[in-house]
């Protein structure tokens, strides 16, 4: 079994979440407890209010716990974490994963990202590149582990370039209105046969399709 959904969605208002954001954050919680296939994994950014928006999914699932399969953690995948531009500063951290791990207990201290971002940042390349990188890794773990569907919980920059890098589209202008990142908005990548999307880069479409068994993903788009 192979991966067949990535759900993207943005965190919630910020920061930390507005009233309006934990409203959000609670409609989309309730919102991917009905997709199909229904989630297996959740990856998220590990700042704050992206992990502050999965929050209400995963205490619907820890509901659940007692009828069936559950999503049980969530992963802090620091290859889609926040994008900065570069710098020769360091960029704010995510907090420490102690203290991360004391404010949602389903936070996975034990996961190892696929890739962290310099903190210095990063050009519009590396940030393409890293994003290319988190997104094999994560599509690997989760065909190799039989995952179905999975979330991966971001940021506005880092879900245009997704969008960009799953289907190949890459428009001439890199600020396109073209992918939308709504605040709690979800979009979804379903896989088909046969086309292989084609990258920037043909190293990346490589590989990435390679790990892929050369199928291409699909995009639709729902609003909160």
């Amino acid at each position: 079994m192979v991966l067949e959904r990535i759900y993207v969605v943005r965190h919630g208002g910020d920061p930390s979440l507005t009233s309006y954001g934990i409203d959000q954050s609670k409609e989309l919680g309730a919102h991917l407890m009905t997709l199909d296939p229904g989630v297996d994994k959740v990856y998220s950014s590990p700042f704050y209010r992206c992990l502050q928006t999965m929050s209400p999914f995963m205490e619907l699932q820890h509901q659940r716990a007692q009828t069936g399969s559950t999503v049980t953690s969530m992963l802090p995948e620091h290859g889609i974490r926040e994008w900065f531009g570069s710098a020769p500063f360091d960029h704010p951290e995510p907090a420490a994963p102690t203290i991360l791990k004391s404010m949602f207990p389903s936070y996975d201290q034990g996961y190892v990202p696929v890739v962290t971002p310099s903190k210095r940042g990063e050009t519009l390349e590396q940030l393409q590149d890293r994003i290319a990188m988190a997104l094999r890794g994560i599509v690997e773990q989760c065909d190799a582990d039989g995952s179905r569907a999975v979330v991966l919980c971001t940021h506005a920059a880092v879900i245009i370039m997704i969008g960009r890098i799953l289907t190949g589209q890459f428009p001439v202008k890199v600020d396109s209105d073209d992918f939308k990142a709504y605040t709690c908005g979800l979009s979804v990548y379903a896989r088909s046969e046969p086309v292989v999307a084609s990258l920037a880069r043909a190293e990346t479409e490589d590989s990435f399709a390679s790990r892929n068994s050369r199928r291409r993903l699909s995009h639709s788009e729902q609003g909160m």
